[in-house]
């Protein structure tokens, strides 16, 4: 089935002198299908992202127009963590409000969420 989402903003950096070393951590990942994929930017548009490619050939940029979470879109984060810029994120909306960022350290990720709170 997969947990209703929605993109909202991503501050996302993959140089391209990872790309091929994503690749992969991606290809290596039982998980995740991404064998007929010749380059990092196929492998994520052949999972439902689509990465925006900068003037020097990064990914600067990563969004998604689907609208469910489901395990692969997980293990691909997990895959592609170690070549992924530290401070980079991408901000998701699900089910009855819920806000979260996937944050990126430069070896893993994490998901985080805002805290909230209302002017009295």
């Amino acid at each position: 089935m997969g947990y209703h989402m929605e993109y909202r903003d991503s501050d996302f950096f993959i140089k391209k002198s990872n790309f091929q070393r994503a690749l992969a951590r991606l290809r290596k990942n039982p998980d995740i299908s991404v064998s007929g994929a010749k380059t990092l930017p196929d492998a994520f548009r052949d999972l439902g992202w689509e990465p925006e490619i900068n003037n020097d050939g990064d990914i600067e940029y990563l969004y998604t127009h689907h609208y469910k979470l489901h395990d692969e879109d997980l293990s691909m984060l997990k895959a592609v963590a170690p070549c992924v810029e530290a401070g980079s994120y991408i901000e998701m909306s699900g089910e009855e409000g819920y806000i979260w960022r996937w944050v990126f350290n430069g070896q893993t990720f994490r998901e985080v969420t805002p805290e909230i709170t209302w002017p009295k």
